[in-house]
């Protein structure tokens, strides 16, 4: 668990004692030689920090400190008194121990001894104590006290300052990207503070007064990709919960692709969804969710960062007019109010606190969570399922991970966004025949065209994120709020990435020319790649060119609009070139003023257009109105009252030119994205090419053998696979013994006996995956598979409960069981390993009978369901559609060592070989002794029971004595 920032406030020693004045002056002298630094308003290191009024008891001391740990002296940094853990409080003066303390608040005590700039830290530090506040200074970020100790340590910063007792780090603008998502990543959540005013270095700054400064962004793991590019494909999702009456309002969204999906969920759903999104950032109230569910959440294996928002009117659903000023997206009209409408706003709200909303609300994509439609467009693919079969992660026994997944066997993919659509369609595999088919065509196709495969990896490989960047792009087209001031060129930097997604998308177009020319038949690849209207890739290429020539580019580095396309820059240009002007009369004039010498002349050195003279030209006489800058061998440089007045007049409106750009870039991109649902296409038709690719990389490549698949319709019960392997297990061991399965309606349940490790669960997964790989349109480790689709998979694998949720491993079985008996139809497919073993024998065999019997008679899935309980075969057997089934295995008769034959044959396993596989794991001697006399007891008494139940049941049909004998010599009893 993360530790709260102030259990950092007790640091230790921290470096070499030697080293403490050599570094700190060092560290000093560097910074204000680097070329990026920037004294302003006494806001420096002396000015910000070593000026600040707060002494603490202990005696200085000369050894350095080296990171913090918890266990460290708490005079070994100096702290203000107001945030020392004896005297900590939040805004409401409540202490730490108190149930509601709020640890995002600090109270300061009045009529603090302040800097201004340290006045504004400690504002803005009060109002997110639980976070890591960047405040800029000139072009530096720069921490303090508790954050300066957490940040030197995850980051390894250098300490600045000449007082070591005061921690104090800071780093450039230029690696802000890079060092926010160092601390994200490691848990926290940064606050960044910018300017929102200038301070020109050739104007005398105001004293006493710091320049203006506010809170722009808040990044936390889930809208960290929001501002910053994410080299993980994988979607980052912020979930926003409420719980009330056993339903779920949910409101998840891809901070980084502007997706948002709201919907009202039960129990269960709300499982699936989390197996589903793995959410990397969970919003909640405290007071609208039970502490259980919290517990559920930080159970997972990869536990999301838990956020309260704790204000109820941020959670008041007549709040969505705040954001949605033209109306509810039409999508949510329906929605319930008190769930899913109240989760909408709570995201809202969550967005805005973080500075989002007005950059990703006007131009998200807004989806409905909706059980029913998945039911009729998709195979219903639950948590359970999810998690048993291992789709998209994988327990290896240590830990829970892509590897050993079929997500990971399948993933031959070339873009990230290829990837994360390879993931969607195996969460939520086709229904539909036809669409099936025409991606199996593709496939099937792509298997025998190397030259496309290779054409496309080859093109598609060199590109970013295109999906992320067209969604980065979109926000830029929003005016916000924000007056940050950069001393970076950020509006020539989103220039730059702007004309890089024009080129790609370019270069797109180019390559569906290129592999149209290719002539595949297969009816998916041509509609791919044919352009509107024959086929579904949109005409781009021209509108790009527009786009790029909305701007000239003077360097490679300083782009402007093109002539003619903005009055406001064209006008500020002129100026500048009128100021220009002055600036080379001048000139001119102080050439005439010493005879035209040619080496006097501008230069920009400490200042602008410093006036650079040779000294034996000025040694006797200097002009009275030159005033000394600065200096080099054998010349002197200087300013004149006109000249620094031109020089301020023209970096005003140089710096005025740059804030010209914003608007002007806004406006282009406004109509860019009125064009999204164009650039959205092109990108989404790369990333299903790239799958179908990966499909027939995978059927041309793969160690194990794959066929197509076919379909059947009419009868929903048949399901037919020869040879059928576990795709993962089966590339890792060449031995791998395959299996034939046969479902029809007559035969729609299999029920398996077996010893234990004797391959029965392996079979039961991998019938389960053949259908899902069949229906995303991908060929299936088997010889020949035909089958009617599946609409739902239900699943019970292992022996697993669950402790946060109050569930035994009993209650559990039922609990998966009962879904069936709720939701199941004659297209789904059951796969129940054991059911019945999570209580006494009698009860379980019961259960197991039970659910069998109806099952089979009234709902008639098709059905795996494997069993121990030998008590119960015989009465299975006169189940209708039952095949008694069991996996192959050789007893020795001598060491009674049990060797497995993982075969799938026709019949029933006479025992579970429990007592030989205990044999085979290591138990002898005395204690196998014991068990096989008592297990021989046992089942000695049962097989009595057994008979004595026969031969009262035949005796009531009125069988004779030798009738009755043959029917138990029949039964083996």
């Amino acid at each position: 668990m993360q530790r709260p920032i102030s259990s950092f406030f007790t640091p230790t020693n921290r470096s070499k004692p030697q080293e403490k004045s050599q570094t700190s002056e060092q560290d000093l002298s560097l910074k204000r030689k680097h070329p990026s630094y920037s004294s302003e308003n006494s806001e420096n290191i002396e000015g910000s920090l070593a000026k600040l009024e707060f002494k603490s008891n202990s005696k200085p001391k000369p050894t350095p400190m080296s990171p913090p740990s918890p266990s460290s002296n708490d005079d070994e940094y100096e702290m203000p008194e107001f945030c020392r853990p004896e005297k900590i409080q939040d805004k409401s003066r409540r202490r730490p121990e108190d149930p509601e303390y709020d640890p995002s608040s600090l109270f300061i005590p009045p009529n603090q001894k302040f800097t201004p700039a340290m006045e504004q830290y400690w504002e803005i530090k009060s109002q997110h104590y639980d976070k890591i506040v960047l405040f800029k200074l000139g072009k530096f970020y720069e921490l303090f006290y508790q954050d300066a100790i957490i940040a030197q340590q995850i980051l390894e910063l250098k300490w600045m300052g000449n007082d070591r007792k005061k921690a104090h780090v800071g780093f450039p603008e230029k690696v802000l990207e890079k060092n926010a998502k160092i601390l994200v990543e490691r848990g926290h959540k940064v606050v960044v503070v910018e300017q929102t005013e200038t301070t020109l270095k050739n104007r005398k700054p105001k004293t006493g007064k710091a320049v203006g400064r506010e809170v722009t962004d808040i990044l936390t793991k889930a809208t960290y990709t929001a501002k910053f590019n994410c080299e993980n494909y994988e979607p980052t999702y912020l979930l926003s919960l409420i719980e009330v009456d056993n339903r779920f309002g949910v409101c998840f969204v891809d901070c980084s692709t502007s997706v948002f999906v709201v919907g009202d969920v039960d129990f269960q759903t709300f499982k699936t969804i989390l197996a589903q999104s793995r959410p990397s950032e969970v919003i909640y109230h405290p007071q609208f969710i039970l502490p259980s569910t919290i517990r559920l959440l930080k159970s997972s294996h990869m536990p999301p960062q838990l956020s309260k928002l704790r204000s109820n009117e941020r959670w008041n659903h007549y709040n969505l007019n705040n954001f949605f000023p033209a109306g509810l997206p039409e999508v949510f009209r329906d929605l319930p109010e008190n769930t899913a409408l109240k989760a909408l706003v709570g995201c809202c709200s969550y967005l805005n606190e973080v500075f989002l909303s007005e950059k990703i609300l006007p131009n998200a994509n807004y989806f409905k969570y909706e059980d029913s439609v998945l039911l009729r467009a998709s195979l219903v693919l639950d948590s359970q399922a999810l998690q048993h079969l291992q789709i998209i992660e994988a327990n290896n026994g240590v830990k829970i991970s892509k590897e050993g997944s079929l997500y990971e066997f399948m993933d031959k993919c070339s873009t990230s966004w290829g990837k994360r659509k390879l993931k969607s369609w195996l969460i939520s595999p086709l229904l539909d025949v036809n669409a099936i088919n025409e991606r199996l065509d593709a496939v099937e196709e792509l298997s025998k065209a190397p030259q496309f495969i290779e054409k496309f990896d080859k093109a598609v490989k060199k590109y970013p994120d295109m999906e992320r960047l067209l969604s980065k792009i979109s926000t830029y087209s929003i005016k916000t709020n924000s007056k940050a001031v950069y001393f970076e060129d950020v509006s020539a930097q989103k220039i730059k990435e702007f004309n890089g997604l024009l080129t790609h998308l370019s270069d797109i177009h180019d390559l569906m020319i290129q592999l149209d020319m290719l002539d595949l038949e297969s009816s998916r690849i041509q509609k791919l790649t044919k352009f509107h209207p024959e086929g579904l890739f949109p005409e781009i290429k021209s509108l790009c060119k527009e786009y790029e020539n909305a701007f000239f580019w003077l360097t490679p580095d300083q782009p402007e609009p093109a002539p003619g396309k903005d009055e406001t820059f064209e006008r500020l240009k002129l100026e500048v070139e009128l100021v220009k002007d002055q600036l080379s009369e001048i000139l001119s004039q102080e050439k005439a003023r010493f005879n035209n010498h040619s080496e006097v002349t501008f230069v920009d050195s400490k200042f602008r257009y410093e006036l650079e003279i040779p000294l034996h030209l000025v040694k006797d006489e200097k002009p009275d109105e030159y005033e000394e800058t600065s200096a080099r061998q054998g010349y002197q440089r200087y300013y004149t009252k006109t000249i620094k007045r031109l020089v301020d007049q023209l970096e005003i409106l140089e710096e005025q030119m740059r804030w010209a750009l914003g608007p002007y870039l806004a406006s282009v991109l406004k109509h860019f994205y009125d064009e999204k649902d164009r650039w959205a296409r092109a990108i989404s038709i790369v990333a299903e090419i790239d799958c179908l690719c990966s499909f027939a990389k995978l059927a041309s490549k793969s160690l194990v053998q794959l066929s197509r698949p076919e379909f059947v319709i009419g009868d929903q019960s048949y399901l037919e696979i020869k040879g059928l392997v576990h795709p993962i297990l089966a590339t890792k061991n060449p031995l791998f013994v395959p299996n034939d399965v046969l479902f029809t309606s007559e035969n729609p349940c299999y029920v398996l006996t077996g010893p234990n490790m004797g391959g029965k669960s392996t079979v039961l997964r991998q019938a389960g995956i053949a259908v899902i790989m069949a229906q995303i349109g991908s060929f299936v480790p088997c010889e020949y598979m035909k089958f009617y689709p599946v609409d739902y998979i239900f699943t019970r694998l292992g022996a697993a409960d669950s402790l946060i949720e109050g569930k035994s491993t009993y209650f559990m079985e039922i609990e998966e069981a009962s879904k069936v008996l709720y939701h199941g139809t004659p297209s789904s497919l059951v796969i129940m390993d054991e059911l019945g073993r999570g209580t006494s024998t009698s009860d379980g065999a019961s259960i197991a009978l039970g659910f069998l019997k109806y099952v089979t008679s009234m709902i008639k899935p098709r059905t795996l369901f494997t069993t121990h309980y030998h008590m119960i075969i015989s009465d299975i057997a006169e189940l209708p559609g039952v095949v008694l089934v069991f996996m192959d295995s050789f007893i020795n008769e001598v060491t009674q060592n049990v060797t497995f034959l993982y075969k799938l044959k026709q019949g029933i396993c006479p025992k579970s070989y429990g007592l030989n596989v205990a044999r085979s794991a290591g138990i002898f001697g005395q204690k196998m002794v014991v068990a096989q006399l008592k297990a021989n007891e046992i089942e000695k008494n049962f097989k009595q029971i057994k008979i004595i139940g026969e031969i009262k049941k035949l005796k009531r049909q009125g069988l004779s004595p030798d009738d009755i004998l043959e029917k138990l010599k029949q039964l083996n009893l």
